[in-house]
């Protein structure tokens, strides 16, 4: 896959932080890691512990994405490609186990679109919804909100994985603030965003390589200081185990779908103790000679020392959300978009 990464990466004009744009709170928490002992590593990639920053997304102060980088680019004015503004896809029209069509509602005026090819992409949450609101997915949750079955595959908003993460909030000093607004005023200001891989005592021994990244569970640490307001060091599990829902409310295409990440839940109670061990190692990080002079601990008891309710109550996302409709062989629970599912017995696979 890396010729494809390193070819998105140019697509996407993705560019490492200016050393200019970097604040005192920024070299300071650099300054923290290298103190504890993690060397500077390419955060883009899976790999060993380390420090590094991840890489701009950003085009003249905008925020910029695939609908830039890909679509505004070279796709819009091609005169085979039709896009429709506030489009809803409401559901796919299925016919001896194919898709026959897609109801979409421009406007909210319903129509019905026909091709040899459909693609659903619409995310870990809009891909199941449109087709649970289909016919397709777990039969029973379909048939209590008068949907009916059309294909029972259970997998259908299962399997729904995302990246928890619990904030440590600091105290930033006055000095440090008043360093910060003068940053701002500079224009350019990065957003203090160092991040640190690092294995928690969970991790299996000598499983810490790329080789074997499906296997670590690490917390990344995210520090940042946004002006006279907020600081803080955040612990993510980046390797969670918990798995949630997508699960429909009500055939109503305007309505959003029901969305539980069910973090930490995992019945081993791994990833909790993963968090636990990711907010004492942030501790440590905040209580380094580089960061404890700009920003102190709040008073209380430590945030990984606190009751199992807290964490559970408390923790926040990357917004990686991923899973709700894998793919993969008839016998995994979790993915039910094998292609050969839809089909008629003896239907070629390769004629869809």
């Amino acid at each position: 896959m890396e010729p494809y990464r390193a070819a998105a990466v140019r697509r996407m004009g993705l560019r490492e932080v200016p050393d200019r744009e970097l604040s005192s709170w920024s070299r300071a928490a650099l300054d923290a890691a290298r103190a504890l002992g993690y060397g500077e590593v390419d955060m883009g990639v899976p790999g060993p512990p380390g420090h590094g920053f991840p890489l701009i997304n950003a085009v003249d102060g905008r925020r910029w994405n695939a609908a830039p980088a890909y679509l505004d680019a070279d796709t819009r004015g091609r005169a085979d490609l039709e896009v429709l503004g506030n489009t809803l896809a409401d559901r796919l029209l299925l016919r001896d186990g194919r898709v026959d069509g897609v109801i979409v509602r421009t406007d909210g005026v319903p129509r019905t679109l026909r091709a040899g090819l459909y693609v659903v992409a619409g995310g870990a949450f809009g891909s199941p919804a449109l087709l649970m609101r289909s016919g397709i997915g777990p039969a029973g949750p379909l048939r209590d909100i008068n949907i009916a079955p059309v294909l029972d595959l259970p997998g259908v908003g299962a399997n729904l994985s995302d990246q928890p993460g619990v904030f440590l909030p600091l105290v930033p000093t006055p000095e440090l603030n008043a360093a910060l607004v003068e940053k701002e005023r500079e224009g350019e200001p990065y957003v203090s965003r160092v991040l640190v891989r690092t294995a928690s005592e969970h991790a299996p021994r000598g499983r810490l390589g790329p080789a074997h990244s499906a296997h670590r569970r690490t917390a990344a640490l995210r520090l940042a200081a946004t002006g006279p307001v907020r600081g803080g060091v955040s612990a993510f599990l980046m390797k969670p185990a918990t798995r949630g829902t997508v699960r429909l409310r009500s055939a109503d295409p305007e309505e959003p779908p029901e969305i539980d990440p069910a973090f930490p839940s995992d019945p081993d109670g791994h990833d909790l103790a993963v968090l636990r061990s990711g907010l004492a190692t942030a501790r440590r990080f905040a209580r380094s000679a580089a960061l404890k002079g700009l920003a102190a601990l709040p008073e209380g008891p430590a945030a990984h020392e606190l009751p199992e309710v807290e964490p559970h109550a408390r923790p926040g996302t990357y917004w990686h959300p991923v899973g709700t409709c894998a793919m993969g062989p008839a016998e995994l629970p979790a993915a039910p978009s094998r292609s050969t599912r839809l089909m008629p017995h003896g239907t070629d696979p390769e004629e869809r």
